[in-house]
């Protein structure tokens, strides 16, 4: 799908999607954490589906620490607890997903 849009981020805020209704965010609020996280980690916006997104991003720092990963990790919890409570089950064992820079999430 084309969507005019000026970056990835912007996306599930202009085609008001709705994904994430079960823990009250809206588009423009998912938009509005994509976009900082664009900013800051360089992260793009690859795939959508009914209640899951794809981000990538090759511009975390070279071997990052275990807290900036832990500070990264607390924002996607945040964002989508489901990633850590139904799926990785620790922030320890989620982790090494944050660092390969291939961030899936989905709610239910």
């Amino acid at each position: 799908m084309l969507v005019p849009a000026m970056r990835p981020a912007d996306v599930p805020w202009v085609i008001g999607w709705s994904g994430a209704c079960n823990l009250s965010l809206s588009g423009a609020d998912i938009s509005s954490v994509l976009r900082s996280w664009e900013d800051r980690f360089g992260a793009v916006l690859t795939s959508m589906g009914f209640d899951e997104l794809l981000v990538v991003t090759d511009s975390l720092p070279t071997r990052p620490d275990v807290r900036q990963l832990e500070a990264i990790g607390a924002e996607h919890y945040a964002f989508c607890p489901d990633n850590i409570d139904q799926g990785a089950e620790s922030m320890k064992a989620y982790l090494p997903q944050i660092e390969r820079g291939r961030w899936p999430f989905w709610w239910d």
